[in-house]
């Protein structure tokens, strides 16, 4: 639900708080109605929770350092979208707020150049890439009309898209399909 929550957040333009708080009620007895739901149906058999005579052990500082690993980036999102930063700056900042984190692992701290090597592996690389315009609007207008900003009249932010453009969504819209307004220029 928090990854819904930033990404509505992000498309409907309203802050994180806001989102949150309208869905926290829903979220708590959706958590609730599973609990519950767990036990009654252990109920029926008779299942009941294991005795275990060992003693649970304390974490050790590891533990903890890497119980920050995981939790660090998660309270930085929170506090940053609570602070009104967009989802994309939190989830960025939180990103950069991982590698020095990642030295908390001793395997890592040995090794450091193994992270990079697999950011390296997984990631992309666009050896060739296209755009209609440097700024945004004209390469969304594009996107929309697929013809270039001297064909749609958009070469500049702030310049709204004529009615007289065809979009491809009103083409599928024609042919039958269900269309939306979502996001910036409703795409």
């Amino acid at each position: 639900m928090g990854a819904a929550a930033l990404v509505m957040a992000d498309v409907i333009g309203v802050s994180y708080l806001a989102v949150i708080s309208a869905v926290l009620v829903p979220a708590i007895a959706c958590y609730a109605s599973l609990f519950l739901a767990v036990f009654f149906e252990a109920e029926k058999p008779g299942i009941s929770a294991a005795e275990d005579d060992e003693p649970i052990e304390a974490p050790d500082a590891q533990d903890c350092l890497k119980l920050l690993l995981v939790f660090g980036p998660i309270a930085l999102i929170v506090w940053l979208l609570v602070s009104g930063l967009s989802p994309a700056v939190a989830s960025i900042a939180a990103i950069l707020m991982l590698f020095p984190m990642s030295l908390i692992n001793p395997a890592i701290r040995r090794h450091p150049w193994k992270l990079i090597e697999a950011l390296a592996e997984r990631g992309l690389a666009f050896d060739r890439f296209c755009v209609t315009s440097p700024v945004c609007m004209p390469n969304r207008a594009s996107r929309m009309t697929c013809r270039m900003p001297s064909g749609h009249g958009v070469r500049f932010n702030g310049i709204p898209l004529s009615k007289r453009n065809v979009t491809f969504v009103e083409l599928l819209r024609d042919a039958g399909y269900a269309t939306a307004l979502i996001g910036k220029s409703h795409l």
